[in-house]
């Protein structure tokens, strides 16, 4: 994470995040984030003396921006070099997006979305058949956040899939749609538009950017929650308390498969815990040097403190 990012994060955090969980009664989670990243690590070059950023302790609670942060490019690394090796061997990403009608109750709209994908996926026959021959490995992440016209919860599932053969976006979408709106109603909407899907291709015509892929990995798993602290929503102790004990992360197929494979899950709960630098891939940008004294536990400094690049 970039120094930068990591004040502006750990700013809006004092100033904002911890104020509302203290109004709204949470003291336990405000002082755990009151002490996330404090004990910062540095990293100070051998030659010159230039401080970089090495990290910094973290509290790991998923409604901590700085860990948010953090654990977003932790995924990052472990999925760009899964997904890069698929679509170098002729496969194709797609990113797709399934939604459900705003509503004012938190747990009623995320019920019906995790219950709307199990039956998609699992329950219904038919069309288990069908999802996973379209896809035959993906991830998905739950967001939170609030509609910017209803200000009503708006939950919804972004999914990273894997699909053996090209297919065009109304062929997808002829299946996917329907699927997705018989789903819902299976499981108990009664809207008249329940939902909504959108799907978007990673590689056409042989061709994919990098930064397409990136940019899909860090939309997938940049937040669980995307909450406007600062106008404080009026149910923050709905959000908390229905999402404690949510699993935000599902993988299936071929995907689960390697992410199994590497332990990566338990991997990214270890690091978080880690420095972020690994000091023998990066030289200072001043002097050239290659050699780096790592000091822990700083609380505060007056070193001008600067990114690697």
């Amino acid at each position: 994470m970039k120094f930068d990012d990591f004040k502006d994060k750990q700013r809006f955090t004092h100033a904002v995040v911890i104020p509302t969980l203290l109004k709204n009664g949470y003291i336990e989670k405000a002082e755990k984030l009151k002490w996330c990243g404090r004990v910062k690590s540095i990293a100070i070059c051998e030659d010159c003396k230039t401080a970089y950023f090495n990290g910094a302790n973290s509290c790991k609670d998923r409604f901590c921006p700085i860990c948010q942060k953090k654990r977003s490019l932790l995924w990052l690394a472990k999925l760009f070099p899964i997904f890069e090796n698929l679509i170098n061997k002729g496969y194709y990403i797609n990113f797709v997006t399934l939604t459900v009608k705003d509503t004012t109750k938190l747990s009623t709209s995320l019920n019906l979305l995790n219950d709307a994908f199990r039956y998609m996926q699992h329950e219904d026959k038919t069309m288990r058949k069908q999802f996973n021959e379209l896809y035959i490995g993906g991830i998905r992440s739950l967001e939170i956040k609030t509609g910017e016209n209803s200000k009503l919860w708006h939950p919804h599932l972004h999914m990273l899939v894997v699909k053996n053969k090209k297919s065009n976006f109304k062929d997808d979408l002829a299946f996917l749609r329907p699927a997705w709106i018989k789903s819902l109603r299976m499981v108990g909407s009664k809207e008249e538009h329940p939902g909504n899907v959108d799907i978007q291709s990673l590689k056409i015509d042989n061709r994919f950017k990098k930064e397409s892929l990136i940019k899909a990995i860090c939309e997938c798993f940049k937040y669980l929650t995307k909450s406007s602290w600062k106008n404080e929503v009026e149910d923050i102790c709905e959000m908390i308390d229905t999402l404690t004990n949510v699993r935000s992360l599902n993988s299936w197929g071929n995907i689960k498969y390697y992410l199994a494979k590497q332990k990566a899950e338990a991997q990214i709960d270890k690091e978080m815990d880690m420095g972020e630098i690994e000091l023998k891939h990066h030289v200072c940008k001043f002097c050239g040097c290659d050699r780096f004294e790592v000091i822990e536990g700083i609380y505060s400094s007056q070193l001008l403190v600067h990114d690697f690049e």
